[in-house]
């Protein structure tokens, strides 16, 4: 298997992680995936085409995920929307679980989430979506009330 494959990143890559941090005693793993990435979405046009372009990308990113959530550690994932550069608390955040939101979301706002979810006990064994709101925001806001309702994974 060639080591830049969706195969051996998303997929081996991420179960080689998960071992990795039992074997040092972790207490947890974030893994930053993508939304699309269930089968409840393989009609959408993006996941086809990244699916078909890269390796079968998706798929892979799924099975990544199901080795993390299979191995014993406690994780968040966190599955941005399609990915922009540019600052971070600009906008509104909405986050959602079962693979039903679609938009975009800048990188800076995925990785405040990120920081957010690793001190937040809520955000323990969490599968979650995030996009940026269509309206921008008066004054940036605390991003602890995002992950207020969402369920721990079954």
């Amino acid at each position: 298997m060639a080591l830049d494959t969706a195969e051996a990143v998303d997929n081996k890559g991420v179960g080689n992680i998960a071992s990795a941090a039992l074997q040092a005693g972790a207490k947890r793993v974030l893994l930053v995936s993508s939304i699309f990435v269930t089968k409840r979405r393989r009609f959408n046009p993006l996941r086809m085409l990244l699916n078909s372009m890269i390796w079968g990308m998706m798929d892979q990113k799924l099975q990544g995920e199901d080795l993390l959530r299979g191995s014993g550690l406690s994780y968040t994932v966190v599955r941005p929307s399609g990915l922009y550069n540019g600052p971070g608390g600009q906008h509104k955040l909405l986050v959602g679980q079962g693979d039903e939101l679609s938009g975009r979301v800048s990188r800076a706002d995925v990785a405040d989430v990120c920081i957010a979810a690793l001190r937040l006990p809520q955000a323990h064994n969490v599968t979650m979506e995030v996009i940026q709101g269509a309206k921008e925001l008066d004054q940036p806001g605390q991003l602890d009330s995002l992950f207020t309702g969402l369920k721990a994974d079954t």
